[in-house]
């Protein structure tokens, strides 16, 4: 089990990284602001729940108040370079993660490790949800200019992050951190090929409910995005 004390340590840690990693994605945009940046209300739930969520509809709307020239090609490149950030961050992580946890899991470093992993694992399911499935039904032109074989490629690289974010995350249900478990945990649960083997586990009544973020998250993105995007014609964005 977590510790209390670690785990409230990693949300302020994590908070923290995800405004750090969202601010150097915007700075390398260098944008020139046009006029003044209003704070624009809403979503504040995001800030406990979803941090990576929570920043990047923040700094979403700053660069969707430049002038309107420009602001589609910078929110699209701001898209993509988080998406790819994303996905080889929860690659190396994932790593790290599987490796220390696993040979050392009575350490502090572990437990912060996976405190940072369930933390990420609730955080990014939501923010891919929220993304995806609004691009899916909104019914006005998109925002960032994407294409359709263009939004295909960020559905995908966030389908194949999804296991690899949930597999570090999977650790604290394992005996031992065993890596290979959490591995094979989040493939079973990905697939959707044998989500009962999350439910063999002894002692984990409750927790084990963890494994629905994941398919949640994997259907929202396959049926619902998808499914939209092949359908849908590039000049209606």
């Amino acid at each position: 089990m977590l510790s209390t004390g670690v785990f409230l340590f990693a949300i302020f840690i994590y908070g923290t990284l995800a405004y750090i990693v969202k601010r150097r994605i915007y700075n390398s945009l260098k944008i020139e602001r046009c006029q003044s940046f209003d704070w624009e209300p809403g979503h504040e739930w995001a800030l406990i729940l979803s941090p990576d969520f929570w920043w990047a509809i923040r700094f979403k709307s700053r660069i969707k108040s430049l002038c309107a020239e420009y602001s589609k090609e910078k929110l699209k490149t701001f898209v993509t370079l988080s998406n790819t950030y994303n996905f080889w961050f929860s690659l190396a992580f994932g790593v790290v993660t599987l490796i220390f946890a696993s040979h050392f899991p009575t350490s502090y470093t572990a437990h912060l490790l996976l405190s940072l992993a369930v933390i990420r694992f609730v955080s990014r399911s939501l923010e891919i949800t929220y993304a995806f499935v609004t691009d899916a039904f909104q019914d006005s032109e998109s925002t960032t200019g994407l294409t359709s074989k263009e939004r295909i490629i960020l559905a995908m690289k966030s389908y194949v992050e999804i296991y690899l974010y949930s597999a570090p995350a999977y650790l604290i249900f394992t005996k031992c951190n065993d890596a290979w478990a959490a591995i094979s945990l989040s493939m079973n649960v990905g697939t959707l090929t044998n989500v009962g083997q999350a439910f063999g586990m002894v002692g984990m009544g409750f927790e084990i409910n963890m494994v629905f973020i994941q398919i949640f998250t994997t259907l929202s993105l396959v049926i619902l995005s998808l499914a939209s995007y092949l359908s849908r014609s590039d000049r209606i964005k």
